[in-house]
């Protein structure tokens, strides 16, 4: 099912596999759909995604919805790259085919790690620096977003999700980076607050949450070396712009009956459907 009932999630034949990502311009994603602070833009973004072959686009290319979930990186109307697109039970610790799964730790002096340690109060046992950890609760946030899909920009709630999740990914990996504007510890306990958000996916408490599916999910992130330094640096006009998002995706039939059973008890999302956001260049 759609995130939003306008724009398909991506087919799962395509899920998996190294595919091929384009920003179409110049109005990709309208400044609505964006969620914007004064040093850049998150939110929502409707690339086309096509299968790859020999580092060209093959087959049909679908239009479809990704989300920003990293900070560090940047992408602008016209990109093209080949991506790795990663369902989030297929993650592995570490995994070189998604941004960051070479981290499995906290940044300690120069180390590479993640900025932000998180807690998990839900039922079993989960690593908390694995990526997929980090990953499945910035798609359980996406999940909150609370204006329609063009009406994300200008809402207090929608940009404290947004930071939440900047704020779940922020990590020293090839560079360092400024913390994700974060300014209160959480207390005020508003849903314009971006701890808030993140209190809320590191714990079970709220009864109308439900199961998030790992199968339903992917990581779209362009191949990159474990210390972030790009495989194929001319496709990307000089920039280390491999962006990373997440991205829906639409189960095949026979994985029906897996999905139903879901992942209840690991992760968890909540109450409403799904929104986006749109910009020229964005940090996502």
């Amino acid at each position: 099912m759609p995130v939003f009932g306008g724009i398909s999630p991506l087919p799962a034949n395509l899920a998996n596999s190294v595919d091929y990502i384009n920003f179409t311009g110049p109005n990709t994603y309208p400044s609505s759909q964006l969620i914007c602070v004064s040093a850049g833009c998150g939110g929502a973004f409707n690339p086309t995604i096509s299968a790859s072959s020999a580092g060209l686009p093959v087959g049909p290319a679908y239009t479809t919805t990704v989300w920003c979930v990293d900070y560090q990186l940047n992408v602008t109307t016209a990109s093209k790259y080949l991506t790795n697109v990663t369902t989030l039970n297929n993650v592995s610790v570490p995994d070189s085919n998604v941004r960051y799964g070479n981290l499995d730790g906290l940044s300690s002096g120069s180390s590479a790690g993640w900025t932000y340690g998180l807690s998990w109060s839900g039922p079993g046992t989960v690593d908390t620096n694995s990526a997929v950890f980090r990953y499945t609760l910035a798609a359980a946030l996406i999940s909150q977003y609370a204006g329609n899909p063009g009406q994300l920009a200008g809402n207090p709630e929608d940009l404290a999700i947004q930071q939440a999740i900047w704020y779940i990914t922020s990590n020293k990996d090839y560079t360092n980076e400024d913390p994700p504007f974060i300014n209160s510890d959480g207390s005020s306990a508003t849903v314009n607050d971006p701890l808030y958000w993140v209190n809320y996916v590191e714990s079970n408490t709220n009864n109308s949450v439900s199961g998030l599916n790992l199968n339903s999910w992917a990581v779209v992130s362009g191949p990159a070396n474990a210390d972030g330094t790009l495989q194929d640096p001319s496709v990307s006009n000089g920039y280390n712009s491999y962006q990373t998002f997440l991205v829906e995706v639409t189960p095949e039939p026979s994985f029906y009956g897996l999905l139903a059973a879901g992942m209840v008890g690991l992760f968890f999302v909540a109450r409403r459907g799904t929104k986006q956001r749109t910009s020229t260049e964005s940090d996502c």
